[in-house]
């Protein structure tokens, strides 16, 4: 590009007075990954999308798209949301295989015969089948709450079987010239009111769970209506299929052979266990006949277990969703404020390096220039992505490692590092804890919320049931504010534009246009190299040109005041707030951790409040929801 021609003849380019390359738009943000330049991309699922079935796309997209890679350049996955959800799936898989046998096992030690056991457990796959049909109508998917509640329903399923073999075992008993068909037929119409009326109190039960609202309710209401639907389909089975079961497999008392050598060997213990069981019989039927002779004593104690039954519910500390060891923990690192992003980033790659030593630990991202806490832009800031090796491969839990990373960002001069476990539920919090705002309802200046915010801090990591509690609000971040004079520019014939883009340019960057190259669009952008644009006196060395054509410098009519300000004022609820964060002290709940935050900030005066976000917004909002499911289930049974 050709900018002048010279007294001499000889000709100026701006390659002659700039450096000029391909470069990044951004340069505040710096990542790498295990000690090496990385490019992170943030592939995040559309509304309604399976993250399962998202995952596996991206993988293999990825691999398609590493064929075209050039030599040096590959790609990893350090942190993947869904490799705990997997691995909590194939768990809960392998945890229903296991409930299915132990019923087996107890179903065979009870019944004590093969047949109706076999007649029993056969409603448990039909069941399961018939409440994947469920999940089809109502759009439900195989995830974590439909599977627990799988689980739990296997044990609930085979109760309206049981009940009705074990009735056309008893009819046959007393009556040795009935058929056996005509023993179902006898043993169905006895049973079948209470099997319906059984399975119309379970669903009585979990159905209200399923119209809960908010947050609790999303979560709720899968796990409620498949044990619902488990338990209808149940219910039916009993009545139709059971019955056609035990008419064809269930032989008549007359019609058994005489015991053989295994068949007594499974007997003997079976008769030991009877006898055992018979003996727990009897005295618990003494206790029954005792209580109905003394109504009085059974309804005082009916009363007591109510009220014990209220207080235990209402003193056992509360949370919505519990952490847990998901494989990923975060760390957020902080240097002394305006810190430059070579600082940040030397800093995050020596504690990288030291994290990398830990037994357990696979891979480190460390992302400088970003302030997770805050969710905003800052060199002095940075956010790490510290992965775990798989569960099985690895005795290092994310709570330990929560504490080496604090104590190995302590022991680093010129900066600290605060470490996280991930929040239990993504996309509520940034980090697990709480976090919540200080509000001021009097329209305080960020000063006064800051100290208000300090103090509230201090009051908080003095309490027993808090720990890590601070503030990422603060109003002693230096910075320069610039003054024109805007009188003696336009004495000299210097326009105020002149004087914006000049120091917009040479102080910080200015878009001039784009260009095309390789079939692509690029921005063009005006920057001062960094060692002219480094203290304030650099001013002295840029120059506008006057009415005159004259070269003025720009200290001529700027000049910089050094001052300390808030580097993000947030607003929450409209009013002026500062964000604070912490986590529950070992040995107390999150429930009882945001009762104790709501504690300290009422120690203020009237003009200060608080509000809640993310996670523990909607624990707080939980309320009586729980209350009214319980009270709405008893009624209905």
């Amino acid at each position: 590009i050709f900018l002048r021609t010279n007294p001499d003849g000889s000709s100026l380019y701006l390659a002659d007075v700039a450096r000029i390359e391909l470069g990044a738009s951004f340069y505040g943000v710096g990542a790498e990954l295990n000690g090496g330049t990385m490019t992170p991309i943030i592939i995040n699922q559309q509304p309604g999308a399976n993250a399962l079935v998202t995952a596996q796309a991206v993988h293999e997209t990825m691999v398609e798209l590493e064929q075209r890679f050039p030599p040096g350049l590959e790609y990893v996955v350090p942190y993947d949301t869904t490799t705990f959800i997997g691995a909590s799936v194939d768990t809960v898989t392998t945890v229903f295989v296991e409930a299915f046998l132990i019923v087996v096992v107890i179903l065979f030690i009870f019944l004590q015969n093969w047949r109706f056991t076999v007649i029993a457990m056969s409603v448990v796959p039909v069941s399961v089948l018939a409440t994947f049909g469920g999940f089809y109508l109502f759009g439900f998917s195989i995830n974590l709450l439909t599977l627990f509640a799988l689980v739990l329903s296997i044990g609930i399923v085979v109760d309206d079987a049981i009940l009705v073999v074990e009735n056309v075992e008893r009819v046959l008993s007393d009556d040795d010239e009935i058929t056996v068909t005509q023993a179902t037929i006898r043993a169905m119409k006895e049973v079948g009111g209470p099997i319906i009326a059984t399975s119309l109190i379970m669903a009585a039960v979990f159905v209200p769970v399923a119209f809960l609202g908010g947050f609790t309710g999303q979560i709720y209401q899968q796990f409620a209506l498949t044990i619902a639907i488990s338990v209808a389909f149940s219910a039916l089975m009993a009545l139709t299929f059971t019955p056609a079961l035990s008419a064809i497999f269930i032989k008549h008392k007359g019609q058994n052979v005489s015991e053989s050598g295994l068949r007594r060997a499974i007997n003997t213990p079976l008769r030991l266990f009877d006898s055992l069981f018979a003996g727990f019989t009897a005295i618990y039927m003494w206790v029954v006949r005792a209580l109905v002779r003394f109504w009085g004593l059974a309804l005082l104690l009916t009363a007591l277990v109510s009220a014990g039954s209220w207080w235990l519910y209402t003193s056992t500390p509360s949370t919505l969703v519990p952490e847990t060891d998901q494989g990923v923990v975060l760390a957020a690192v902080q240097l002394p404020d305006s810190a430059s992003l070579a600082r940040t980033e030397q800093y995050m790659a020596e504690l990288s390096e030291q994290i990398e030593e830990i037994p357990g630990v696979m891979y480190v991202s460390a992302v400088a220039g970003y302030d997770i806490l805050s969710g905003a832009v800052n060199t002095a800031r940075g956010i790490m992505f510290i992965n775990m090796a798989p569960w099985d491969e690895r005795e290092l839990t994310a709570e330990v490692l929560v504490g080496e990373i604090m104590s190995l960002g302590a022991q680093i001069p010129g900066g600290t590092a605060m470490a996280f476990n991930v929040p239990p539920i993504m996309g509520l919090s940034t980090t697990g804890g709480f976090t919540g705002y200080l509000q001021s309802f009097d329209g305080a200046t960020s000063e006064e919320l800051f100290e208000a915010s300090l103090q509230v801090m201090g009051a908080a990591n003095e309490h027993p049931a808090l720990e890590q509690v601070f503030t990422t609000f603060n109003v002693n971040v230096p910075g320069y504010r610039a003054e024109i004079d805007q009188q003696k520019a336009l004495s000299y014939g210097v326009a105020l534009e002149d004087l914006n883009a000049t120091l917009s340019n040479t102080f910080g960057n200015g878009f001039v246009n784009y260009f095309s190259y390789q079939n692509r669009n690029f921005q063009v952008y005006l920057q001062n190299e960094d060692e002219f644009r480094r203290t304030p006196d650099d001013m002295s060395g840029v120059y506008v040109r006057g009415g005159s054509g004259e070269r003025i410098p720009l200290s001529e009519f700027v000049t910089l005041e050094r001052q300390a300000k808030p580097a993000v004022v947030s607003r929450f609820g409209v009013y002026l707030g500062a964000q604070f964060q912490g986590g529950p002290a070992p040995g107390y709940s999150s429930g009882q951790a945001l009762a104790a935050m709501e504690e300290v900030v009422a120690e203020l005066d009237g003009n200060w409040g608080m509000g809640w976000t993310g996670t523990a917004y909607q624990e707080s909002q939980l309320g009586n929801t729980a209350v009214l499911a319980i009270v709405f289930g008893l009624l209905m049974v």
